[in-house]
């Protein structure tokens, strides 16, 4: 059982960075991952086991979300239940696969994010229910928090919501865009703003993992954070 292998204490590079900010709600290498490290530090305090194990737990959890989103996704597109259980199970069957579940790195989570985003809008297109909306922009502003890059998704996102619009009768559609955008914005934008405040917060000598600390001793390219306020946002936005 997979379960059993995981890594039960601090592991090397990346996945040990992650588990130390987590423990100590630090920031790692850019973009600093405040909203997992948050994560991670409520699962620390969650879980009755060694911190960094708490951390591996939380991710291969993450992980195995992920592909129950893609089964539930799968259903409620229509396909048999038989058929979309067999194909989550084909992308369960790589070893790579596994491998990655088994290391607490932001991939899993992140993935998961994006999943429950597409969930979320599929089950706001059969229900409407605004809830269901907010949750979806609130999951995918997290994991575009979390990766950057995943800006360039953003458009297929809109898209979608822009597909369940049309589901909808045309004077529904008009009288609830500026609200249902307004909506978007907000909860899409909320891990962004955590994150912002997070890294101007976090971003302290005293801090015990502090990599925008740490690059500054080594390369001196930055101005110290004790400046001002000018300073500590040219670090964040350094991060």
């Amino acid at each position: 059982m997979t379960f059993t292998k995981l890594p039960p204490g601090i592991c090397s590079g990346d996945c040990g960075e992650l588990q130390l900010a987590s423990r100590t709600l630090g920031i790692t290498h850019p973009p600093g991952y405040p909203v997992l490290a948050s994560l991670g530090y409520l699962a620390t305090c969650l879980l009755p086991v060694d911190p960094a194990y708490a951390v591996t737990l939380a991710c291969y959890a993450a992980g195995l979300a992920l592909f129950v989103l893609c089964a539930l996704m799968q259903v409620r597109l229509g396909v048999p239940i038989p058929v979309a259980v067999t194909v989550t199970l084909c992308f369960l069957w790589p070893s790579r696969t596994w491998i990655n579940l088994m290391v607490p790195e932001v991939y899993a989570p992140t993935l998961a994010f994006q999943a429950a985003s597409a969930y979320l809008l599929l089950r706001y297109e059969a229900m409407g229910r605004t809830r269901d909306l907010a949750s979806a922009a609130f999951s995918f502003g997290i994991a575009m928090a979390s990766r950057p890059p995943l800006v360039l998704a953003l458009p297929f996102v809109l898209f979608g919501w822009w597909r369940t619009r049309g589901r909808k009768r045309a004077a529904t559609r008009r009288n609830g865009f500026l609200r249902e955008l307004g909506v978007i914005v907000v909860c899409g934008a909320m891990p962004a703003v955590y994150s912002v405040a997070y890294l101007y917060v976090r971003d302290d000598p005293s801090t015990p993992y502090n990599d925008i600390h740490i690059k500054d001793t080594e390369c001196d390219l930055l101005p110290c954070a004790s400046e001002g306020f000018g300073a500590k946002a040219e670090r964040v936005l350094f991060q």
